[in-house]
């Protein structure tokens, strides 16, 4: 299967089944951003949602500093996690069910 798609995002085709994770992805991520957005719309107190200066700490030079050291590990993070599920997929004996998994497409 990781070969078949070469990391390039299916494209639907007549006559073609799509790919069943980008549709589990979509099911999951539009009720959760919609929940989110609503979370924030309608129980946050109006004095949260409105635009305000911030505090002297904010302004510092550092915490834009801290927000991308923090982005970068948290990227780094990620990409060994899916590295390692990605080995561990691939690596399983040709009679376990993950294997069945892959080969379903």
């Amino acid at each position: 299967y990781f070969a078949a798609s070469e990391g390039a995002p299916s494209v639907p085709t007549p006559g073609k089944k799509q790919d069943n994770l980008s549709d589990l992805a979509s099911i999951w991520s539009s009720p959760l951003a919609l929940g989110i957005v609503g979370f924030a719309t309608l129980t946050l107190p109006k004095e949260l949602q409105k635009a305000s200066a911030l505090v002297p700490a904010l302004q510092s030079n550092w915490l834009m500093m801290h927000v991308s050291v923090v982005m970068c590990s948290y990227a780094t993070l990620m990409f060994g996690s899916v590295l390692c599920m990605a080995v561990l997929a691939l690596s399983q004996p040709k009679d376990s069910p993950i294997v069945a998994l892959r080969d379903m497409t």
